[in-house]
C-alpha cells in the first residue's frame, strides 16, 4: 500500500488539516488519499529499476524519453531509504509548529506504544512492497494492495472476540464476518491475483522472481494491515477520554518508528550499507522524485487517519480508498505514460480491466 504527499501544502499538514477535515466530509478525505496513493506509485514506477520487471520498458522506449535511464534508476531498498529521510524531516517539522499537540500525557503510554509498534509494522511493508516494485509495475502491485482490505476486516473480526478483555480492544467490539463478506473476499481475491496469473503459473527464472515479488505484498499488505487496525483503535473515542490521540499524532508517531526501523534495517545488514553508499551516485532528479512519492504517501496517510476518525469504521473507509486508489492508478499511470512517457508502460490493459471490476465489486460489498 505502501509514499509521498508530505510536502504537498507544507505548512498546513497533520494537526493544521484536521480543522480543515472537520468541515468536509469523510469522502473528501478518502478521495484525497486515494489520489495521492496513486500518485506515490506512479511516481515509484518512474524510480524504482525494473529491469527484470513484468512491464519492463523496452529500450526504444528508453532511448526516446527526456530524463533518466535505467542506470540513474534506484533499488526497492534505495527507495525506502531516501523517502525515510524526508518522512523524519517532515515528521519533525510538525513536532516544531505543533508542539502542543505531540505532548503526550502518561495515561497515553499503551496508544503510543501501539502507534511506534504500527509504525515499524509500516516500515515492514514499506521495504517489502518497493522490493517488489522490482519486479512488478505498479498497476499489479495496487490490485494486490486491495487484499488489504480483507485482512483488515478478518483481523478486526478476531480481536472482537476478545474485546471484552483488555480496554484496547473495545473498538473492535462491533466488528462482524458474515457469509456475504467472505463472498466478497473471495471475489476481491481472485480479481488482485488475475494480473499476475502468468507469474504464478510459469517456470521461467523471471516469472519465479515476479512470484516472490507478489509474495512480498502480500506480505506488505499484512503489515499494513496491522498498520490500519491500530490506527482505528488509538484514535478511537471509545478508549475513553485522554485515553486516545489525535491523527496528527498517530501520523508522527508511527513515521518516526518507521523512520527508525528503516535506518536500524539500513546500518544492520551489510546490502542496507551497499545501497546507502550507493545513493552517492544517484541523479538528482530520481532522489527528488523519489522524496515527492513520500510525501504523497505521508498526504495519504494523513489524509485516511482523517476519513477513519470521521467515520469511525475502518471497514468501509478502508474498501473505498482500496477501490478509488485501484481506479486513479491505473487512469494516472496510462495517462502520464501515454502523454510523456512518465513510468512504465501499461500492458495486459484487458486483464487490469477486469481485475479492477472485481476487486471494487467485492470492495462494495466488503462493508
Amino acid at each position: 500500500m505502501p509514499r509521498v504527499q508530505r510536502l504537498q501544502h507544507l505548512g498546513g499538514m497533520a494537526a493544521g488539516w484536521s480543522n480543515m477535515s472537520t468541515y468536509s466530509s469523510w469522502w473528501t478525505d478518502v478521495l484525497l488519499a486515494a489520489m495521492f496513493d496513486a500518485l506515490s506509485d506512479t511516481i515509484s514506477d518512474e524510480v524504482v529499476d525494473s529491469s527484470d520487471g513484468d512491464d519492463c520498458v523496452p529500450e526504444s522506449v528508453v532511448a526516446e524519453k527526456q530524463g533518466p535511464t535505467f542506470k540513474d534508476k534506484l533499488s526497492g531498498f534505495q527507495d525506502v531509504m531516501v523517502s525515510s529521510c524526508s518522512a523524519f524531516i517532515v515528521s519533525s517539522v510538525y513536532i516544531m509548529f505543533f508542539q502542543e499537540e505531540t505532548v503526550l500525557s502518561e495515561e497515553k503510554l499503551p496508544v503510543l506504544c501501539m502507534a511506534l509498534f504500527a509504525g515499524i509494522m509500516y516500515g515492514m511493508g514499506s521495504i517489502s512492497i518497493m522490493t517488489a516494485f522490482e519486479h512488478l509495475p505498479s498497476t499489479t502491485v495496487v490490485p494486490l494492495s486491495q487484499m488489504t482490505g480483507p485482512m483488515v476486516e478478518v483481523l478486526a473480526f478476531i480481536l472482537s472476540q476478545f474485546s471484552s478483555t483488555h480496554w484496547l480492544l473495545k473498538p473492535f467490539a462491533s466488528s462482524s464476518l458474515s457469509a456475504a463478506k467472505c463472498a466478497a473476499f473471495l471475489l476481491i481475491f481472485v480479481g488482485s491475483m488475475v494480473p499476475c496469473a502468468s507469474a504464478i503459473f510459469s517456470s521461467d527464472l523471471g516469472a519465479k522472481r515476479q512470484l516472490n515479488s507478489v509474495l512480498l505484498v502480500l506480505f506488505s499488505n499484512l503489515c499494513w494491515g496491522f498498520f490500519t487496525l491500530i490506527m482505528s483503535c488509538a484514535t478511537s473515542t471509545t478508549l475513553g477520554p485522554g485515553n486516545y490521540v489525535s491523527s496528527g499524532q498517530f501520523v508522527v508517531l508511527s513515521n518516526l518508528a518507521s523512520c527508525a526501523f528503516i535506518l536500524a534495517a539500513c546500518s544492520l545488514t551489510s546490502k542496507g550499507r551497499q545501497e546507502a553508499l550507493a545513493l552517492r551516485t544517484a541523479s538528482p532528479y530520481v532522489l527528488v522524485m523519489c522524496s515527492v512519492s513520500e510525501i504523497s504517501n505521508y498526504l495519504a496517510i494523513t489524509y485516511f487517519s482523517f476519513a477513519v476518525k470521521a467515520y469511525d469504521n475502518e471497514g468501509i473507509v478502508l474498501a473505498a480508498r482500496l477501490g478509488l486508489h485501484q481506479i486513479s492508478n491505473f487512469a494516472l499511470a496510462t495517462t502520464l505514460h501515454w502523454i510523456c512517457a512518465f513510468g512504465r508502460p501499461p500492458e495486459k490493459f484487458r486483464l487490469k480491466i477486469i481485475s479492477a471490476v472485481l476487486v471494487c465489486t467485492g470492495l462494495y460489498y466488503t462493508p
